[in-house]
């Protein structure tokens, strides 16, 4: 609840939330008797020439296309009515503001497309894939033929002493598959990232609020 503290039809505070013992604070330094204050505010309080009185504001429904302009402000002996004008707006503007909406909108549905496929790791992890893919194919390719020395690992090495620890058993062969089989379902994928691209053009070429409302995930 929004009030607001008068003297003799004068604004002294607000509007503030209605708040009992900031209330009774102003009406003390005023020279009233705050103790006539309650706890909850139910109904406008009237001590001497101090009103408080409940805040209401009267606004309209808004198109994309409209705004609130200043209020007018209105006191009677019962509550302090603020009334919102509508006003039109620039088209231009409004067509950036809601083509930065609609970018926003297009990420965020491909973020959560793509939240599945990588909730389990942590964005820093994510940005050595394409190192791990690369390392994962140069083996699995030498581990076809065995031909001359293994090819040198960038990071699949370092990650498997760290996933084997001092006891464990994985081999440079399993890790790379695994490595092999999440690509494939992250390159599935990218048919999203694509489309977040397509659609992304689409709402930067937009020239008109129906075009870019035309747009969907």
């Amino acid at each position: 609840m929004q009030i607001e503290i008068l003297r003799n039809d004068r604004l002294i505070a607000g509007p503030i939330p209605w708040d009992a013992s900031r209330v009774r604070d102003i009406i003390m330094r005023q020279g009233g008797d705050y103790r006539l204050v309650p706890n909850g505010f139910i109904s406008p309080i009237h001590i001497g020439s101090i009103s408080v009185l409940p805040v209401r504001s009267v606004k309209p429904e808004l198109t994309v296309m409209q705004a609130y302009g200043q209020p007018e402000r209105t006191a009677s002996n019962d509550e302090v009515v603020y009334t919102y004008p509508v006003v039109e707006r620039d088209y231009d503007e409004v067509l950036e503001e809601q083509r930065a909406k609609k970018l926003n909108e297009i990420n965020n549905a491909y973020t959560t497309a793509a939240a599945p496929l990588i909730k389990e790791y942590p964005e820093v992890e994510t940005k050595g894939w394409d190192q791990q893919k690369a390392d994962a194919e140069a083996y699995l390719a030498w581990h076809e033929t065995q031909q001359g020395e293994p090819p040198q690992m960038m990071v699949l090495d370092k990650i498997l002493a760290g996933r084997n620890g001092e006891d464990g058993t994985e081999t440079l062969y399993e890790l790379s598959v695994a490595v092999q089989r999440n690509a494939a379902a992250f390159a599935e994928f990218q048919v999203l990232t694509g489309k977040r691209q397509r659609l992304a053009k689409l709402a930067r070429a937009a020239e008109t609020l129906e075009a870019l409302e035309a747009i969907q995930w």
